[in-house]
């Protein structure tokens, strides 16, 4: 779940909430309920708050296999 991944990514950061927060342009509170999976973040939130921790999003169409 997107949940799980942000809070191993933000765990391994050096940042903490608040200088994601001032970095990404979020708030702290929005940031910590990403975290802690009380909210799920949009697609554009997810990247930011990636893109702040130095990782880059890509969306690829996943064919699916003919049966």
């Amino acid at each position: 779940m997107i949940s799980d991944f942000l809070r191993d990514r933000i765990a391994k950061s050096d940042m903490g909430i608040s200088e994601i927060s001032r970095k990404s342009g979020m708030s702290e509170s929005a940031i910590r309920s990403y975290r802690d999976g009380k909210s799920l973040p949009s697609v554009d939130s997810a990247e930011w708050i990636l893109q702040t921790l130095g990782y880059e999003v890509e969306l690829r169409k996943i064919e699916k296999a003919k049966t």
